[in-house]
């Protein structure tokens, strides 16, 4: 784990924080700062395709409940990766953005080293399921967050709770989209800090983890990745 203070850009405490780790489902958040960066069209409906529902049930990864055929916009889809952490959402705008997730990865490991994140950084997909090689330390996940926190559109969906897409031509209603952690966390004794932002992440091998981000109980904006498994 690890205590970055944003504000005077230093690391308040840390412990393990350059151990290698597998990320899990927080590398959504680079996923969605690099979605954030690249479309500026937030109206534009992308459509969900066999092959990324195909994808979502023969891993059982976890998703928003898009079926094949649903046109859903892209704002929709941003808010989709981060708070029911929808690999149908990643996919589908990976697709959009890079053509491919295979090369979508490869323009998040070009936009890491951008970043000057470790040599320890290396993605292998963009949903954070599980591969041997796709790990970065809580460091690493310290700065992403940060500079997602900086993006006025990735900023927004990861300090929402609670969202409704517009209606679909497969859901009239809309999906209602919920981020557990945020919803979770109103109710815990937090010392006096606020959780404004969070991302959560699970997968056997890494157990669990989280990045958040906030106000310290002094006012300071602080992000705090950290991670029960490492190697």
């Amino acid at each position: 784990a690890v205590v970055f203070d944003l504000d005077q850009g230093t690391i308040l405490g840390e412990k393990n924080s350059s151990a290698s780790m597998n990320p899990a489902s927080m590398t959504k958040v680079m996923s969605l700062l690099i979605f954030a960066e690249s479309l500026p069209d937030m109206n534009k409906k992308l459509t969900i395709t066999q092959d990324i529902v195909s994808f979502v049930q023969a891993r059982g990864a976890s998703n928003c409940g898009f079926i094949v055929g649903e046109e859903v916009s892209v704002k929709d889809l941003l808010y989709g990766v981060i708070l029911p952490s929808g690999a149908d959402a990643v996919l589908a705008l990976c697709k959009e953005v890079s053509g491919s997730e295979a090369a979508f990865v490869e323009r998040m490991n070009k936009r890491a080293r951008e970043m000057g994140l470790s040599s320890r950084c290396n993605f292998q997909n963009a949903t954070g399921l599980f591969h041997s090689a796709h790990r970065m330390t809580v460091k690493d996940m310290a700065q992403i967050m940060a500079l997602a926190m900086q993006n006025p559109r990735a900023r927004e969906v990861l300090m929402t709770e609670n969202y409704q897409t517009a209606p679909t031509n497969k859901h009239a209603e809309g999906v209602k989209f919920t981020n557990l952690f945020l919803q979770r966390i109103k109710t815990q004794d937090s010392g006096g800090a606020t959780v404004q932002m969070a991302k959560t992440g699970y997968v056997s091998q890494s157990k669990f983890c989280v990045v958040t981000a906030g106000k310290g109980r002094n006012g300071k904006e602080i992000v705090i990745p950290e991670s029960s498994g490492r190697s």
